[in-house]
Order: C-alpha cells, then structure tokens, then sequence
C-alpha cells in the first residue's frame, strides 16, 4: 500500500511538472515566434510573461529545450487538425476543399506561429542539437502527407513529393502574410487549388 501511495505521488508530481512545463510553453510561443528563436532569450520570455527567470530556468535550463517544446505544441495543434481531416467520411473532392480551408485559415490566422517552425528549421542547417527533433517533426508530415495523397486520390506521387510540394506553397504564403503583402485567404484557397490539382491530375 505505502508502494502504491508513493508511485502515485510521483506520477502526480510528473503530471504536474509536465502540466507547469506547458503553461510555461504556451506564454512563451507568442513571444519566440515574434522575435525570432536568434533574437529571443530566456531573459526575454521571463520579461514578456511575468514569469521569474529563474522559475523558467527550472522547467526549461536552456532555451534550445523550451524552443522545442513550443515547436511541439505548434506541431500538434496543426497535425491534430490535420488528423480530422483524414479520420473524417470524406470524399476525395471534399477533403480537398477542407484542406484548402485549413491551410488558408492556417496562414491568415496563425502565421506569426507557424513561422516559428520555419525558423528553428533553418537553425537546424547550422545547430546539430536542433537537426534530431527536425527531422522527427518532418517524417510526421511526409507521412500526414502520404495519408492526405490516398484521401485526395493521387496517384503515382510520393509522400515525400506531396510534403515538398505542400510545404514549399505553405513557406511562401507565410513569407508573404508576414511581409504584410495583400494577400487573402480566398487568394490562397484558389492558388492551393490549382497546386493540388497539379497532384490529383485535374489541372
């Protein structure tokens, strides 16, 4: 019994040391995709927060960890919507059409977030630490990807084909939202449309 008593207070303390990391987390995303992963330090997130910097130091001893951690709960939002879509009774044509809303909305709404993917992405080309979790975070999607290309009905492409094709389309429209060019979400619904018709055949 005193076993049992005492494992259970452990997993209550992992539960809440996990629950605090990502409280922590979620105040500090606004500001890292603000300002860049380069240009943000702890120092930064604990003024912007209201949190101690030592209490952040704590959670998270190096900002590359608390960088990750946001980048995760960015990732999992996105592919959890993602997921709705291919779990959904969907014919081809329709899951399109919802992957065309989700991507658009994505931008206009979210891009200040989603940037933040791109950023530590590109630091990964030059921090060795940062290079593990891109790559896991990049097989997520290739694989999304090979679901969405059976929902969508392509056939004779490859996952990793469909990713770089989605990506690169999903990259310029943030560059441009964030740019502050007059973009909207229908003008992104109708260039995506064309892109994927590219994939389905149906140009």
């Amino acid at each position: 019994m005193t076993r049992n008593l005492t494992e259970n207070r452990a997993k209550q303390r992992d539960r809440n040391r996990e629950q605090k990391r990502r409280e922590l987390a979620e105040n500090a995303i606004a500001t890292i995709a603000r300002a860049g992963y380069a240009n943000t330090t702890l120092r930064d997130i604990a003024a912007s927060t209201g949190v101690s910097l030592g209490k952040i130091q704590y959670y998270f001893p190096e900002k590359e960890g608390l960088l990750l951690y946001c980048v995760d709960l960015s990732v999992d939002r996105f592919t959890s919507q993602l997921n709705e879509i291919l779990d959904a009774e969907l014919s081809p044509r329709e899951a399109r059409g919802a992957y065309i809303e989700l991507f658009a909305q994505s931008i206009i709404n979210y891009a200040h977030l989603h940037r933040l993917w791109y950023d530590i992405r590109n630091q990964a080309m030059f921090d060795s630490q940062l290079r593990p979790r891109v790559a896991d975070v990049e097989a997520r999607f290739v694989a999304i990807c090979d679901e969405l290309g059976k929902k969508f009905a392509v056939d004779d492409v490859r996952a990793v084909e469909i990713y770089v094709m989605l990506d690169g389309a999903f990259r310029y429209y943030i560059q441009q939202s964030i740019a502050g060019m007059p973009i909207t979400a229908e003008d992104i619904a109708q260039h995506l449309k064309r892109i994927i018709g590219y994939l389905t055949g149906e140009k």
